[in-house]
């Protein structure tokens, strides 16, 4: 149970240490293939992409699939 608890507070600090870009309406992340999934949020965390759809689930994906750029992601 402690530990269940370390990890999660562990994937908290992660989370809140990412790149986070503002919820827009008709958001979508783009992958490298030109395929589109809409979302209502946005995280670059280091090699992963985590987004929220809009139905609440929350997806992570590699970052290397994703058009970072056409995702406003890139710096």
């Amino acid at each position: 149970m402690k530990r269940s608890l370390l990890m999660v507070a562990a994937v908290i600090l992660v989370c809140a240490c990412g790149i986070q870009a503002g919820a827009e309406e008709g958001r979508n992340l783009v992958f490298s293939d030109g395929a589109t999934v809409p979302v209502t949020s946005v995280t670059l965390n280091g090699s992963w992409v985590e987004v929220e759809l809009p139905n609440g689930a929350l997806q992570r994906y590699e970052a290397e699939y994703i058009d970072l750029e056409a995702s406003g992601l890139a710096e």
